[in-house]
């Protein structure tokens, strides 16, 4: 048998003699063979000392080692214990009877004959992984000598320079012994070596932990669930640390903070002040209220202040505006809107729903409220889903400091978004072609967030093969575009995906542009009204009379009369078509409105042209029923002229 130990200073860790004396060196090595009835022959050379004896008497009983093992894994120390000293007075020279021997000592608290033991192991193997392994934890965990810890654990490293598994316990073991600076060192030359290795990406966000930052921590926790298909304990763990440590960061820095630059660029941008400010009464975390749609000098954006995460969601509002600017430069932009005859329509194919409410005992009105309620939700969608992607790329590109809170944001989303889609208390009530539509637009965004961040929702989503499919599919046709996206590119993928799932015929994406053109000639007035035409001339008549006996009230007659109308028109609609038909008023006022030009339309009143004098009166009155705690702000002289048409009204 043939011993060969490297002539450095290691060599004096397992025969402690003074260094560099060769004569001390050769006794203590004589002395320590002797004493197992082995006469050595030894050589030394300026780079190892070679020691070569007889061995041919002693050989390896692999049945019992297998013995002992087992017993040792089995936690039963003391018939192990026995087996090893057996084994070791019958053949000595097996490094791993001293190694296991030696552990089982580890494991009992008995730290020096652990010690003693393996390094017996060493002396019959200097490269036994698993005792110089085991050395450097007993150092660093239990005599705090981080020094003699660190020469065992480099010499595992020195016979295997590529073992990233060696320099992963390294770390792991410094940082349990609490030396998280060393620790460190070994865990990234690990990863350097494995980068896709999830074990040593969770020790370094522990470390990062320690160190209090929160950020590494967080994404060093996502490294490690990117990196482990698993899904086993490890991961599990890497998603609690991922959360935690977000929260940690999320509770440590300030919302003005994170979007004062980018507010300043933005409004340098549009021309206009942005202002944030909490509203508890949303239903969202965050909204966007343009200045434009909402007759302000300024953009609005609110949000709820108990959403965790929230600073996401405002920035997300503003990526929305930031958007739309670039496509308003280049004449691209979109609105989406949804006429009466659509949502009738809609309403018309949910009668199976309205049927099983209606024999559950739910009112007309909540009924119907229900079923726009997902109309819009639909829409909103569909029609957000691809804009959102773009958002989501930019958020988590430039802004940096923002990830935590995305992470946390996205993922509550996509979490709610699957149970809206496989609980039967949310889909049993909604057409299965609608749930789908839906999964499918969610698996788009949680394949998303899958490249983002690491952490894999797709199948938690339940899909069926041809959702996936499809899912996939469109998700493709945003990675063409993403890179090299044109403003307002993202209407594109509004509209296939739309025809995709079957819901081209919900809501029209219309440039904005054509709802700033200018007025043109009338040629029509074939908007059907509530009122005959018989009745409407009577209305009108007794209105001018009205005006007549009047006329010192300083009430204006047209926009009076036209109100009249336009109450007529309203009435049998629901709130949420009326609220339709406001927003698209607002949008036409952009521009401003001449009460003496002709030739005014919008989508939502289709076959119809109205004057000046009509758009005034017509969006008065919508915003008046569908949004009257905002009617103040249109800031137009109305008042008395709505008190009197609705009296008018009443009268019929």
């Amino acid at each position: 048998m043939i011993i060969q130990f490297p002539n450095e200073d290691f060599l004096y860790r397992l025969f402690p003699v003074e260094k560099n004396n060769r004569e001390q060196l050769v006794e203590a090595i004589q002395s320590y063979f002797q004493k197992n009835s082995i006469e050595p022959k030894i050589e030394i050379t300026d780079r190892f000392i070679t020691i070569t004896f007889d061995s041919e008497s002693w050989g390896e009983d692999q049945k019992a080692y297998r013995q002992l093992v087992y017993l040792s894994e089995k936690g039963q120390f003391k018939q192990a214990k026995h087996l090893a000293l057996q084994l070791i007075q019958k053949s000595p020279n097996v490094s791993e009877y001293h190694r296991i021997l030696g552990q089982i000592y580890f494991e009992e608290g008995n730290h020096e004959d652990a010690i003693n033991c393996f390094i017996d192991a060493l002396r019959w193997d200097p490269e036994n992984e698993s005792a110089l392994l085991l050395m450097g934890n007993l150092f660093s965990r239990y005599k705090n000598d981080t020094e003699t810890a660190i020469d065992y654990y480099e010499q595992v490293l020195k016979h295997k320079p590529e073992d990233y598994l060696a320099m992963n316990n390294v770390g792991w073991n410094l940082f349990l012994a609490g030396k998280i600076g060393e620790g460190k060192k070994y865990l990234s030359r690990a990863i350097q070596v494995k980068p896709d290795f999830p074990n040593s990406h969770y020790a370094l966000a522990l470390v990062a932990d320690k160190e209090g930052d929160f950020k590494n921590c967080f994404e060093k926790a996502l490294d490690a669930v990117r990196f482990n298909p698993k899904k086993d304990e490890l991961y599990k763990n890497s998603l609690k640390l991922a959360e935690d440590s977000a929260k940690k960061w999320i509770e440590n820095n300030q919302l003005e903070r994170l979007f004062e630059d980018y507010l300043a660029l933005l409004k340098k941008e549009s021309g206009t002040e942005i202002r944030i400010e909490a509203d508890g009464t949303i239903q969202t975390p965050a909204k966007i209220e343009y200045a434009e749609i909402h007759f302000r000098d300024f953009h609005l954006v609110k949000y709820r202040s108990t959403h965790l995460g929230v600073e996401h969601q405002i920035l997300h509002e503003l990526l929305h505006l930031h958007l739309a600017l670039e496509a308003r430069t280049k004449g691209k932009n979109h609105l989406l809107f949804s006429s009466p005859s659509m949502k009738e329509e809609f309403l018309r194919s949910m009668e199976r729903t309205q049927s099983l409410l209606r024999q559950s005992g739910v009112s007309r009105d909540t009924i119907q409220e229900y079923i726009l309620s997902i109309f819009d939700g639909i829409n909103q969608q569909i029609f957000n889903t691809p804009i959102d992607l773009f958002i989501e790329d930019r958020i988590y590109q430039d802004f940096l400091e923002i990830r935590p809170y995305q992470y946390l944001s996205m993922s509550a989303m996509i979490e709610e978004g699957i149970l809206s889609t496989t609980q039967p208390e949310y889909t049993r009530m909604i057409p299965p072609e609608l749930v789908s539509a839906s999964k499918v637009l969610n698996l788009v965004m949680a394949q998303h967030f899958r490249e983002l961040f690491g952490r894999d929702f797709v199948a938690d989503h339940k899909p069926k093969k041809q959702e996936l499919a499809l899912a996939e599919k469109m998700y493709a046709e945003y990675l063409k575009i993403r890179t090299l996206k044109p403003e307002g590119m993202e209407y594109s993928l509004v509209r296939n995906w739309a025809n995709d799932l079957h819901l081209e015929n919900l809501a029209q994406l219309i440039p904005e542009s054509e709802y700033k053109r200018e007025p043109k000639p009338a040629s029509s007035d074939e908007i059907g009204l509530a009122l005959s035409e018989s009745e409407r001339k009577i209305q009108e008549e007794k209105m001018v009379q009205f005006l007549k006996e009047h006329k010192d009230q300083e009430i204006n007659a047209k926009v009076s009369i036209q109100m009249m109308n336009a109450l007529a028109y309203y009435t049998p609609l629901p709130k949420s078509s009326v609220k339709a038909i406001a927003i698209e008023f607002a949008t036409l006022g952009m521009n401003g409105i001449d009460p003496m030009k002709e030739g005014y339309s919008i989508t939502s009143i289709p076959n119809k042209q109205f004057s000046g004098y009509e758009v005034l009166a017509y969006y008065y009155v919508s915003w008046a029923i569908a949004l009257p705690e905002h009617l103040a702000e249109l800031q137009m002289p109305f008042v008395k002229e709505y008190e009197l048409a609705r009296e008018f009204f009443r009268v019929k």
